[in-house]
């Protein structure tokens, strides 16, 4: 194991049921009370490599209330968007598992600095969680804490109060988007950010895999713009 399943382990004393209620409460209450561990930051200054909660304008509360590694920023036009693997769709061992491959210790919050989104698609891909990679319009980020490094753990072994954690559903979505998973590979690294998020163009017959993605993509853009 490596430093962030060694102290999960030892924090949750074999009861992760509980340890992820106490987090979420935990979670929540710094959110609502911030101390020196999670820090509301404004959104200019959200950097790569760096853990996030946000609160986002959007029609699903998984992206709604977003705990994110923010990987980077892509500009184009007058629209900003930023990418960040948003851990509502992994379950929770897949968190700590694959983070504790590139964490050298619970201390340095710059180690992941130079995090790119090819780095992130590779590692989420090698676990078939690539679709966790998402885009957010950084217009329409509400609110951001960043998460210190020391409580990683509780971060990732929780929720928000209105998100309820339930594996069952996040291995329905893994079975569905291993049907297309290399039909959306393809379509991913053949496509570019304005392709996402430019409402002026009809997408219809020009993408299979992500053509239900994209048209919820730009739904946000319109509805909450």
């Amino acid at each position: 194991m490596g430093v962030l399943n060694d102290k999960i382990e030892i924090e949750a004393k074999k009861d992760i049921p509980q340890y992820y209620k106490d987090n979420t409460m935990k979670m929540y209450n710094l959110y609502t009370n911030p101390d020196k561990t999670v820090t509301p930051i404004n959104v200019n200054s959200i950097t790569a490599g760096s853990f996030f909660f946000l609160t986002y304008f959007d029609e699903s509360n998984w992206m709604k209330y977003s705990p994110v590694l923010f990987i980077d920023h892509k500009k184009f036009d007058n629209q900003l968007i930023g990418y960040a693997i948003n851990f509502n769709f992994l379950p929770l061992e897949i968190r700590s598992g694959m983070l504790d491959k590139i964490l050298n210790d619970l201390e340095d919050n710059s180690q992941l600095s130079s995090i790119t989104f090819e780095n992130a698609y590779t590692m989420l891909l090698k676990v078939g969680y690539e679709y966790a990679l998402v885009e957010y319009d950084m217009k329409r980020v509400q609110q951001a804490y960043q998460i210190d490094f020391s409580i990683l753990p509780n971060f990732l072994y929780s929720s928000y109060p209105k998100n309820k954690y339930d594996p069952d559903k996040l291995y329905s979505i893994w079975l569905k988007k291993l049907e297309t998973r290399e039909l959306r590979h393809q379509e991913i690294i053949q496509s570019t950010v304005s392709d996402f998020f430019d409402i002026t163009e009809d997408i219809s017959g020009q993408y299979d895999a992500l053509e239900n993605h994209i048209k919820r993509l730009q739904r946000g853009i319109k509805r909450f713009k």
